[in-house]
């Protein structure tokens, strides 16, 4: 789900900020929670559930290895953990590249491989990497399950960043102000979503079709015949 879309617009954000409000408001923070995170999954496999089982899959992969390096301090986890994330981008994001890369410097004949590509996939896995790092360096010395699902399901920032800290994100999360809305709060963010959509579909979007028409072109000929 784009954020430039009518049904993110119009009917996925009002429906998410005003249930979890209105379940805060009558001293249910837990449902309210629970009813973001909900949210934060249907925004991420509206596109294609197998997106979502992979995430998940990816979700609870890491909380296992981060409770394991914060309870034993082992560095060996961390690579693991590392090592298993840097790996699932790989085969996924760059299986084929490297194929295809093979059969255009050798002549060669190497089938692609069909393989879905999840939505923000190296922003996820990167954040997984970061709370890997950090508990390992001692930053992170306990982790909430439902904390950590909110923090790593987060639909703001799920499919296009940035990167976040889990240890602000937490400090956040204490706050008893997140659980009431504010309309000044709430002006600072029709603000910020207005001057990013018209980054994006003044800016970038018009500099795209530029850069797709290009190597879209005679600039991929050009280059093949090098």
């Amino acid at each position: 789900m784009s954020f430039n879309t009518w049904i993110f617009l119009f009917v996925f954000l009002p429906l998410s900020l005003i249930g979890y409000f209105v379940l805060a408001k009558l001293n249910n923070k837990r449902i309210a929670i629970y009813y973001l995170i909900g949210a934060n999954m249907f925004f991420y496999g509206y596109a294609n559930i197998r997106y979502l089982y992979y995430f998940l899959g990816c979700i609870i992969v890491n909380y296992l290895i981060i409770k394991k390096i914060i309870r034993f301090k082992s560095k060996k986890w961390s690579i693991l953990g590392i090592a298993l994330n840097l790996c699932a981008l790989a085969i996924l994001k760059y299986t084929n590249f490297f194929l295809s890369t093979l059969n255009m410097a050798f002549k060669a004949n190497f089938n692609l491989v069909k393989l879905f590509l999840p939505l923000g996939i190296s922003f996820f896995t990167f954040q997984f990497i970061a709370l890997i790092y950090d508990s390992w360096k001692g930053r992170i010395t306990e982790i909430d399950f439902t904390q950590y699902l909110l923090f790593a399901s987060f639909f703001p920032k799920i499919t296009q960043g940035p990167i976040m800290l889990y240890q602000d994100f937490s400090e956040q999360y204490k706050k008893n102000e997140i659980y009431t809305f504010q309309i000044d709060n709430f002006a600072k963010g029709v603000y910020v979503l207005a001057i990013g959509m018209s980054k994006k579909i003044l800016i970038a979007d018009v500099l795209g079709k530029l850069v797709d028409s290009g190597f879209g072109g005679n600039y991929i000929l050009i280059i093949q015949e090098c």
